[in-house]
């Protein structure tokens, strides 16, 4: 069993070798086709890269600034250095995508101008990008822009400094304006359009500008898709920025107004807390400062019906007072702001808005909780510029936002339960020590209690005061997000297309071309080309394969004495292998047939005869197609001459006067088919053709017939047969097809011929 798996595997591999073999030498049959392909896709490939628009990478790398949201413990007394700006704290994969958004492209474009696009032609196919250099410039507003569904495209022909011509059509209306004064307003569906000449800038050489207006929504888009940022590796805050253009100056311009849009997008969003907070405090000093007033009138008033002037005098009296007094004054001004704050966040026009950031209050937790509220604010502010509610990015942040606001809710109520506390405690120490001086004149505790409270509402206007003068100070000094490394800079040569990636791609395709249209023909092909096609179709034996001769006429001989041409090779191959099928001596009669009309049957029999006789042997051709009779022809006959047809319509057997000796070879003779017979079929079945072949055996060594295709509806050869001790069927490369060819293997079975081998006529 194992031997048997051997050699079917070694079977197996061989046949797989032969199959590789028979491939590799049908495509090197074709190199011409292949060198002509591949020449012909090199030419297609350096045509795309000369007039194709070119692609450059444009690079720059910058530095995220990473802010700290961490707020520092309040120290006792007044906090004065966290006051006002509270910057959130940032990641740079959340800047990334901030950086990505479609508000950021969009206004980098506006800006730049980029929505507007002039080239002018620059040759046969290609076009020149003007960028800078256009004598025009095409203008639109930014609300009508962004009611453009799709690109419009205008011809401005330049007629003189200040004349112009606009053709064009922007969606199914065509737009003709014929000679206009410049500047011009052309109103059209979309709005006004704005166009006026440079007077600076010479006009083109065509005189003719293409101008592109860009609907803004896909621009963004298509911008965002040529746009990289990714962090740069062994680093926490550095980002490479990569942006594809096909014009290298407008790349770079874009690029460096793209860093300085999201600068100040985010500038913007920094500075939205220190401007809430502006408004908080500008309120609460507003408030505070009437109540003030009110303090400091009741206190002159006192005084004065005291007959005090100079506080020194009483405070000398309650100096043991002071400290107490002191921390009062501080959880007041702490109850206050925190009073403030709650009222803030509990009113419902202030929803979804940022929360003033640690305006003063003494809580590392509750400053933290606002910071870290505002920081997710901004952000879901920022992803919703770019998408919308249902985000399920949005959604998330909303859901903590929820909880963060919650958070400090519970924070500034535990805040404010504790402050009353504390002062509860505080009221109680003040009491007693109170208590020492209530002998003291009634003006005297009068004082006291005014003096408090106008020292109170003081203490809180002065911070108020001092905090809003240290919120404005970082309004005006507020650090952009993105410091520039290395501003944008083009590639020097174009990424897109690659020189060697398009004629590599050019090389593979000259050589698959070939080799799919050889596939391709050979799945389709229905005629035989080969002769491993005949062998794929019957087991016939193949005597020897016949090659094709360019200008070779097929109805001549071609065999000559002591010639050693491949030709006369070819046909010295079949004689000795007819000899050898005709083994018998006896055995003399050969009949030669086809399958269809044009395969050369007529060429193979007569060279054949030919060749066998230069033997020595004594060979006669018998011409029994007689419905399309060749030998005169082969063999420079009379076009008249009579032969077998007419021999059999006299009942003649005097074959004698009907046999011609051939021109070319002493012992090569010919009996033509006569002339055209309507009845061949039935001058074929007559008796005596039997008997004259038969004693024509006895005459000739060998007799060579040729007869009618048996794949032609007539039944001639059938008849004639039975005559032959061989057949030699010849079969015409890329002539006969292979359903017509299996008739042969059809015609062995049934016994109608016999001996059988095949000339493959190629």
């Amino acid at each position: 069993m194992r031997e048997y798996s051997s050699n079917n595997i070694m079977k197996d591999e061989v046949d797989n070798n032969i199959v590789l073999k028979k491939m590799l030498s049908v495509l090197m049959d074709k190199w011409k086709w292949f060198l002509l392909s591949i020449l012909f896709c090199l030419a297609c490939a350096s045509f795309y890269l000369w007039y194709s628009t070119k692609v450059y990478t444009i690079s720059a790398t910058a530095l995220i600034r990473e802010t700290d949201s961490k707020i520092n413990p309040a120290p006792q007394g007044v906090n004065l250095s966290n006051i006002g700006f509270l910057a959130p704290a940032n990641s740079v994969s959340d800047e990334i995508e901030i950086m990505r958004s479609k508000t950021v492209m969009k206004k980098a474009i506006l800006a730049t101008g980029s929505f507007v696009t002039y080239t002018t032609k620059d040759g046969f196919l290609s076009h020149k990008d003007l960028y800078t250099e256009s004598p025009v410039i095409v203008t639109m507003g930014e609300e009508n822009l962004n009611k453009l569904s799709s690109d419009f495209a205008l011809e401005i022909r330049i007629l003189d400094v200040n004349k112009i011509e606009v053709n064009g059509s922007i969606g199914e209306k065509k737009i003709t304006t014929g000679v206009v004064a410049c500047p011009y307003v052309l109103n059209s569906p979309v709005g006004p359009i704005q166009i006026a000449l440079k007077p600076d800038v010479p006009s083109v050489k065509s005189g003719k500008v293409s101008v592109v207006v860009h609907a803004l929504d896909q621009l963004v888009n298509d911008y965002l898709d040529a746009l990289s940022i990714l962090k740069k590796e062994n680093t926490n805050s550095i980002v490479n920025i990569e942006f594809k253009s096909t014009h290298r100056r407008r790349g770079e311009d874009f690029v460096n107004e793209f860093i300085r849009m999201y600068n100040r997008t985010a500038d913007m969003d920094k500075n939205l807390i220190a401007q809430k907070t502006d408004d908080f405090i500008n309120e609460r000093i507003k408030i505070i400062a009437y109540g003030l007033g009110d303090a400091e009138t009741a206190l002159e008033r006192t005084k004065k019906a005291a007959g005090l002037t100079n506080l020194s005098d009483f405070q000398n009296v309650v100096s043991g007072n002071a400290s107490a007094e002191k921390e009062r004054v501080q959880i007041n001004t702490q109850l206050q702001l925190v009073k403030y704050l709650r009222e803030y966040v509990y009113n419902p026009q202030n929803k979804d808005q940022v929360i003033p950031a640690n305006i003063g209050i003494e809580n590392t937790t509750l400053t933290t909780l606002i910071s870290n509220y505002n920081e997710q604010l901004l952000k879901r502010n920022r992803y919703l510029e770019s998408s919308t509610p249902e985000n399920p990015m949005v959604v998330r942040k909303t859901e903590e936002l929820r909880t963060l606001k919650q958070n400090i809710l519970t924070s500034i109520n535990n805040v404010y339960q504790s402050l009353l506390i504390n002062k509860r405690d505080i009221d109680t120490h003040a009491s007693k020590l109170a208590g020492r001086i209530l002998n003291a004149p009634t003006q005297e505790r009068e004082l006291t209690d005014i003096s408090r409270q106008q020292e109170i509402k003081s203490s809180l206007y002065l911070m108020l005061l001092q905090k809003r003068e240290e919120n404005n100070i970082k309004l005006a000094s507020t650090a952009d997000n993105a410091r520039i490394i290395d501003p944008a800079i083009a590639s020097r040569k174009p990424v897109n297309p690659n020189p060697f990636t398009v004629r590599l791609i050019a090389l593979i395709l000259g050589v698959l071309i070939p080799v799919i249209i050889l596939l391709l023909l050979n799945f389709f092909k229905t005629k035989i080309s080969s002769v491993e096609d005949v062998r794929k179709l019957t087991t016939i034996p193949i005597f020897a394969k016949v090659p094709w001769i360019k200008d070779l006429k097929r109805l001549q001989i071609v065999i000559k004495e002591k010639d050693n041409t491949p030709l006369s090779e070819v046909f010295r191959k079949i004689r000795t292998n007819l000899r050898l099928a005709l083994k018998r001596e006896n055995n003399k009669v050969v009949l030669v047939t086809s399958t269809v009309k044009g395969e050369g049957k007529t060429f193979i029999a007569s060279n054949l005869a030919a060749s066998l006789s230069l033997l020595g042997k004594k060979v006669l051709i018998i011409g029994m197609d007689m419905r399309n009779p060749q030998l005169i022809n082969v063999f420079g006959l009379k076009e008249q001459s009579t032969g077998l047809s007419d021999m059999l319509l006299a009942g003649n057997r005097n074959y004698d006067s009907y046999i011609q000796t051939s021109t070319y070879y002493d012992n090569l003779f010919i009996l033509p088919a006569g002339k055209n017979s309507v009845n061949s079929t039935e001058l074929l079945e007559l008796p005596l053709l039997q008997e004259i072949v038969k004693e024509l055996k006895m005459k000739f060594d060998f007799v060579i017939i040729d007869t009618v295709s048996v794949g032609e509806d007539v039944v001639d050869a059938f008849v004639i047969s039975d005559l032959a001790d061989a057949t030699l069927y010849v079969c015409r490369g890329n002539h006969v097809k292979r359903d017509q060819f299996s008739t042969v293997n059809e015609l062995i079975t049934q016994g109608i011929l016999r001996n059988v081998s095949i000339v493959f006529n190629g």
